[in-house]
């Protein structure tokens, strides 16, 4: 594909959006075309326009696909090599464009919520309706419950086994050394015996347990689940009341945001912050807080107009700081985390400031942009203080050193130590995830639950059941049956399976029908072939001449191909 195609198919790209606000990027197209055409999804038949009987068509279906992978590289905080190809400026009238999408997606969202708050109030209006209501939602919350159960459990397991081994193994190793000599060792400034240092990790692998215990035993999360249903409770109420009584429905900026989400915003920061402080008692990793506030920091840097000129120093400010607080260590690890995040978070606090008085935005991209920063600031908050897990690891991590080296041996051996360092990074891994899930996917899936989405999402998969169900029944003889089965129940009790699945993995109604409804269609496929196999078997009654046919065809579309493509 030449230069020039390249930077066509960038043009057709952004041919979907308002072409003011991309007239200043002519000259980055260089820049920005190789990469959007070397996406598998990026064709120069895809964006360029097609003449069909006289008439001009656009795919726009393609243009919006492309756009959604541009927005997802944004959403993910991807940065390097990639975002100084593209540019700052670039990439944030590209995020701006590709808004336009968004919205459309959020419409689909705000219609299925409408929706479930309709079908809710047709449910209960009669009792056999409403309790199958209640049944379905008890029924999706115990499959979500269970699989953010699980997660957890992996997290306990984990804290088990690190504890286990500090009591079993080294607490004996250092048994050994004692019976001979105590001697003094300096951990991150601070002397003490080895005698001393013993006690000191039998109390902070303690700690750990109790911490864990304390924030994420079945009781503690049964605690904040009783809390989230009386936050929510009326949730379905307030939001019809808000569309339908007070006319919201006619505004077309309620669509710009999923409501579900806007209107239990406050809710689910309540919780986030009971989470995220449990969950810091645990585990506070330095690189873990690093990371979740460089990917925020990336989706506020691309959501900062270019002309900002006072929020883009003051965002350059904090991203050096958070380098440095990466790179914290030593004796006065704790003093310098402290002194660095409180710089981060006045930083923050200005940038808030300034958008929020500012009339460069409007009052959505505001809410966007100061809902962004707040979680920023949020984890900056409570930066300086390690969990009981890091407090075990700096023990480890000393008697691992040089400086407790006897007799040429080490008190934690090298392989001892590599055994505690992974099981650390799993527990902050697995833990992190957990808690993160907890407090986002988990609770939107909990408010659309409020709002009726289990009774309207299992009856949208239950209905077409029912029907195939039908249509088997109405068949006059055993092939039809078959063939029915084939193309018609597998591929909906497939629908109705990954249907199940993706209610385990939390996806939101909408998103979990178009997942099943894509198996179902893919399923529907796999089982028009084979019904079309069984047809050939019963005219040729060989399994081996339908298996030659099938080879015939293969090898023959095969060669048709690589010969069409020759010529």
């Amino acid at each position: 594909m030449s230069n020039n195609e390249n930077i066509q198919n960038f043009n057709n790209i952004f041919a979907v959006f308002p072409k003011y606000e991309f007239n200043h990027l002519k000259g980055n197209y260089k820049e920005i075309a190789p990469f959007i055409a070397a996406s598998p999804y990026t064709s120069k038949d895809t964006f360029q326009n097609e003449e069909k009987n006289g008439i001009k068509k656009k795919t726009v279906a393609s243009s919006v696909l492309t756009a959604g992978i541009l927005a997802l590289l944004l959403a993910k905080g991807f940065h390097g090599s990639l975002i100084q190809k593209l540019g700052n400026e670039t990439m944030y009238y590209a995020k701006k464009g590709t808004d336009r999408t968004f919205n459309v997606l959020q419409a689909a969202s705000n219609f299925t919520a409408v929706k479930d708050l309709l079908f809710d109030k047709i449910f209960r209006k009669n009792n056999i309706t409403a309790k199958y209501a209640q049944n379905a939602r008890n029924f999706a919350k115990k499959v979500v419950d269970g699989t953010l159960s699980k997660q957890y459990d992996k997290a306990g397991v984990k804290i088990n086994d690190i504890t286990s081994l500090v009591q079993k193994y080294n607490i004996k190793n250092i048994d050994e050394i004692l019976k001979t000599q105590n001697p003094s060792i300096t951990i991150k400034g601070v002397t003490k015996n080895l005698a001393e240092w013993r006690e000191d990790l039998i109390k902070h692998s303690s700690e750990l347990q109790e911490c864990f215990n304390e924030g994420f035993s079945l009781g503690a999360r049964q605690a904040r689940s009783d809390l989230r249903d009386n936050l929510l409770k009326g949730l379905a109420e307030k939001i019809y009341r808000k569309l339908f009584k007070q006319g919201k429905w006619k505004n077309p900026d309620t669509y710009k945001a999923y409501i579900t989400e806007v209107e239990t915003r406050d809710v689910q920061k309540i919780l986030k912050d009971n989470v995220t402080k449990v969950r810091k008692n645990v585990t506070n990793n330095i690189d873990s807080i690093h990371d979740n506030i460089k990917s925020e920091l990336s989706k506020l840097k691309f959501s900062i107009n270019p002309k900002d000129k006072t929020s883009i120093e003051i965002y350059n400010a904090v991203k050096k700081n958070l380098d440095e607080f990466k790179n914290c260590s030593g004796i006065n690890e704790t003093e310098a985390r402290k002194i660095i995040s409180d710089k981060m978070i006045v930083d923050i606090d200005k940038i808030i400031s300034k958008i929020s008085k500012g009339n460069m935005y409007s009052n959505h991209e505001k809410e966007e942009l100061i809902l962004t920063a707040e979680k920023i600031k949020l984890q900056l908050q409570t930066a300086d203080k390690k969990g009981a897990l890091e407090n075990l690891m700096t023990v480890l991590k000393g008697l691992n050193s040089k400086e407790a080296e006897f007799n040429g041996k080490k008190v934690i051996s090298d392989f001892q130590f590599r055994k505690f360092d992974n099981l650390s990074k799993q527990i902050s891994s697995t833990l992190n995830q957990a808690a993160d899930k907890e407090s986002g996917v988990y609770f939107l899936k909990q408010a659309e639950m409020e709002v009726g989405s289990a009774a309207t999402d299992i009856f949208s998969i239950l209905f077409p059941i029912g029907v195939g169900a039908y249509a088997v029944g109405k068949c006059n003889n055993n092939d039809e049956r078959i063939s029915a089965t084939l193309k018609t129940c597998i591929p909906l009790i497939g629908m109705f399976s990954t249907f199940i699945y993706g209610t385990t993995k939390m996806l939101a109604g909408a998103k979990n029908l178009i997942f099943s409804s894509i198996s179902a269609f893919i399923l529907n496929k796999f089982g028009a072939y084979i019904d079309e196999l069984y047809k050939n078997y019963k005219i040729s009654g060989s399994v081996v001449n339908v298996a030659k046919s099938e080879y015939t065809h293969v090898w023959s579309d095969l060669s048709v191909g690589i010969n069409g493509k020759n010529r």
